[in-house]
């Protein structure tokens, strides 16, 4: 896909004609190719028409939004037994998280400990973290040293959908185990 530069790299996987007349070409771009939205030097060259004449080459100043996929980087029990209430799980992201995809009353993750779903036996809320880069669930009361002892385990929720500023949406996952 060397035919389509962003700021001198080729970041195209793939250039499709959207219309007989091959006039309009939709470009995908590899996943993470743009870092931050904002306009880049974008370069059109080599194109040739069904008879093998050569386009001029067409330089542009053109807008891209981001498409870098959001990423869990931890998962961490954080607090335990904070004045014998609650315990919290605070899992950390690779960038922001727009809060409205956590905050909405969905199901977006499941706490497993051992092979038990941890909301049968308690209640487990999300809610941003400290950071925009956090996400914090919270569980209505103490983890026993008999459950921190088995392993804890994050899982997709039913309604798992973290989404990042730009509306990436974080690849679903398997498991992750959520350290002590």
């Amino acid at each position: 896909m060397g035919n389509f530069l962003i700021e001198g790299k080729a970041i195209a996987e793939k250039a499709v004609f959207l219309s007989e007349k091959r006039d309009v070409i939709k470009l995908t771009l590899a996943e993470g190719a743009i870092q931050t939205s904002g306009k880049y030097a974008f370069v059109i060259q080599n194109i040739k028409d069904v008879v093998g004449n050569v386009m001029d080459t067409v330089s542009l100043n053109e807008k891209f939004a981001e498409n870098d996929l959001p990423g869990l980087t931890s998962a961490v029990l954080t607090s335990n037994n904070v004045s014998g209430d609650y315990a919290i799980i605070t899992l950390t992201f690779d960038e922001s998280i727009a809060k409205y995809s956590i905050e909405d009353g969905y199901e977006d993750f499941k706490v497993l400990v051992g092979d038990k779903d941890l909301s049968k036996s308690a209640t487990v809320t999300e809610i941003m973290g400290s950071q925009s880069n956090q996400v914090q669930i919270t569980i209505d009361r103490v983890l026993t040293p008999a459950e921190t002892a088995q392993t804890l385990t994050l899982k997709p929720g039913a309604a798992f959908e973290v989404l990042d500023l730009e509306n990436n949406k974080h690849p679903l996952f398997t498991s992750v185990n959520i350290a002590k």
